[in-house]
């Protein structure tokens, strides 16, 4: 069964000129949420990504997880649709699909 798991990105920089980067708690939340992705044996055939700093940011330490495992993730596809959306109104999109 295929299986589509949708993750935030980690906690963003409290200011307008750092917003669109991790803080530090949102580092340590991409690292700790690829640890557990890891420790629960979530492997991945497909990676998509938005193309903000912090999406990309949080992929990247989840795959620095990864790495320090000897797994290499597969390349990932970017997707401009996933820059900024109203979650809730995601959740509604699915719902719609699969009722």
């Amino acid at each position: 069964m295929t299986e589509l798991l949708v993750v935030r990105h980690g906690q963003a920089g409290p200011t307008p000129e750092n917003y669109d980067q991790l803080s530090p708690l949102g580092r340590t939340q991409a690292e700790r949420l690829g640890r557990w992705l890891l420790d629960h044996g979530r492997q991945f055939s497909t990676l998509v990504v938005g193309r903000m700093r912090r999406q990309g940011e949080t992929l990247d330490a989840i795959r620095a997880v990864y790495a320090s495992a000897g797994i290499e993730l597969p390349q990932t596809i970017t997707l401009a649709g996933l820059d900024e959306y109203r979650f809730a109104d995601m959740l509604r999109a699915f719902a719609a699909l699969e009722p």
